[in-house]
């Protein structure tokens, strides 16, 4: 069988919801992946949280996917593209999180910009964001931390983000 053949096979078992093609789809691509969204941050976690985006997109996107694809390549072509997103907005927010990166310790808890987030977000977004920007943790890390979902995170953390821009002026 040739590795097209295979793929095409672990394609189709996927989209009949044969969870255990996932994980051999997993096995055989993430290290590609992987260093797909490494190579844009040279930073672990952020690789990990962008190939775990990939997957989560790829169960997303499992019925549109058909056989003669270039799974390898489909996937590492999603990285590439969350990374990218990711460094441009970051890019663009980095005047913001420059301010916000400064030590806790060193922030008085009634500072203006503390006061700022903690008037803009809800309790859940202000968690997030304190957790990702401040204690500078992987969403992964915050996952296993409060048990909710990487994508969950990933979310309130973005909606957080617009809102702050939002209140701080883009």
């Amino acid at each position: 069988m040739s590795e097209q053949q295979r793929y095409d096979e672990l394609i189709n078992r996927l989209r009949r919801d044969d969870l255990s093609s996932f994980d051999e789809i997993y096995a055989l691509t993430s290290k590609a992946v992987y260093y797909a969204a490494y190579v844009v941050f040279y930073d672990k976690p952020t690789a990990e949280d962008i190939l775990q985006e990939t997957y989560v997109t790829l169960l997303e996107k499992k019925g549109k996917l058909r056989p003669g694809i270039d799974l390898p390549a489909y996937l590492v072509t999603i990285a590439k593209n969350k990374a990218y997103d990711l460094y441009m907005k970051r890019k663009k927010e980095h005047h913001l999180e420059e301010e916000l990166h400064a030590d806790p310790a060193e922030l008085p808890m009634d500072s203006g910009l503390l006061q700022t987030i903690r008037e803009n977000l809800n309790e859940k977004e202000y968690e997030v964001f304190i957790l990702r920007v401040l204690g500078e943790y992987s969403f992964k890390e915050i996952s296993k931390m409060k048990g909710i979902p990487t994508g969950t995170l990933t979310w309130l953390y973005q909606e957080a983000r617009k809102k702050l821009a939002t209140a701080l002026g883009d």
